[in-house]
């Protein structure tokens, strides 16, 4: 990083309140916001990218396993002491995985006040976080009991969409962009590799990538009248691992290298069918390296400009899908309006989207996808 931006990432987390203990693990902790609430997030740099041929889908699997069992917590009692604290499973606690990441969620509400009541709620919830970074147990029983649970959501996912999905990734990813594990590192794995995962395999797995190195933990929202500081102190005491923690890489691998994406030298145009779509996209999406940039003044007039450049084109885009499926149809379909919104960035991929429209086949509803708005009509 440039010096600029360490001076504008200084400036940004002054003015907001954050505090960041660089770690490791790296802890972030800002106040903001009343009603009690407090975010709690572990962010691991552990994803499907980290896997080899025999470990596809290993990072989601111990995702869902961490949720089952950890050297201080029995089977299903990390679920059971949350619901003791008005937090539920789903959108209180949970946790997803992407090509590069996991990421553990969890929200608690902590006492008001300040006082010892509040710092032993907020130890607890931060021992949950050091749990899943350091003591998942990954048994036979943990594993056993989740391997039906990650099946069956693989067979969900076998549908029009994830058909499409697959043979964009080929296309752009590994035809174009000269990378092809983009196009096979899903998360979700091989339902192959996933029926036969062994709690030893995952272990190996989960010890040599889950390290304080690659770990960060975050805690933001209200902090139950505790100063911030504070909480930074108690989040780092809390998340050092002891000496029993510490597990060398089993087998002393590197990460894998990939192929660095590249920017095609010219437009690549992509058509995608399925006898089960019923409805007509025509998106334009631009691939660029997925630079972080603080939000200061020096970065707003690029970022300005490059969104009002898309919400021209999200327009045409409309005009372009009613025409179209108009002469495909045979009938008098209206058309479809449509402009872009904030651009939004897929982190798993390194990549933004930008402008997008859709003809449906259904009327009268409004949908928002990937940075635009289409009306359908």
């Amino acid at each position: 990083m440039a010096r600029d931006d360490d001076d504008d990432a200084a400036a940004l987390a002054l003015a907001s309140g954050l505090v960041v203990d660089p770690g490791p693990p790296a802890v972030y902790v800002r106040r903001c916001g009343e009603g009690g609430r407090c975010e709690l997030r572990l962010a691991v740099r552990v994803g499907s990218a980290l896997e080899t041929e025999a470990e596809r889908g290993f990072a989601h699997y111990l995702e869902h396993a961490a949720f089952q069992a950890t050297t201080r917590y029995g089977a299903g009692e990390i679920v059971e002491w949350l619901r003791a604290l008005g937090s539920a499973y789903g959108p209180d606690v949970n946790a997803s995985t992407g090509v590069h990441e996991t990421v553990y969620r969890l929200a608690v509400a902590l006492p008001a006040g300040g006082g010892a009541a509040a710092e032993a709620a907020l130890r607890e919830a931060v021992g949950v976080l050091r749990e899943w970074l350091h003591g998942s147990r990954v048994a036979a029983a943990d594993v056993d009991a989740e391997r039906g649970v990650i099946l069956q959501e693989a067979r969900n996912k076998r549908g029009a969409a994830q058909r499409l999905r697959d043979r964009y990734f080929r296309r752009v990813f590994a035809d174009a962009g000269g990378c092809d594990l983009y196009a096979r590192r899903v998360p979700i794995g091989d339902v192959a590799v996933v029926a036969a995962a062994t709690p030893e395999a995952l272990r190996a797995f989960y010890g040599r990538w889950y390290t304080p190195a690659r770990a960060a933990v975050v805690v933001v929202g209200d902090l139950g009248g505790l100063d911030v500081d504070r909480v930074a102190a108690v989040a780092r005491a809390v998340c050092v691992p002891e000496a029993a923690d510490a597990q060398p890489p089993s087998d002393g691998a590197a990460a894998p290298r990939w192929r660095p994406l590249v920017a095609p030298p010219a437009p690549v145009a992509v058509v995608l069918g399925d006898a089960d779509v019923h409805e007509t996209t025509v998106s334009l999406e631009c691939l660029e390296p997925l630079a972080p940039a603080p939000a200061s003044r020096r970065h707003r007039p690029a970022e300005v400009c490059s969104t009002l450049g898309y919400l021209g084109l999200a327009p045409s885009f409309g005009i372009l899908v009613s025409r179209s499926t108009k002469v495909a149809r045979g009938d008098s379909y209206k058309g479809v309006s449509s402009d872009a919104g904030r651009p939004t960035r897929a982190g798993s991929t390194g990549t933004r989207s930008r402008a997008r429209s859709t003809a449906p086949s259904s009327t009268g509803s409004w949908t928002r996808t990937r940075g635009a708005t289409t009306r359908r009509s």
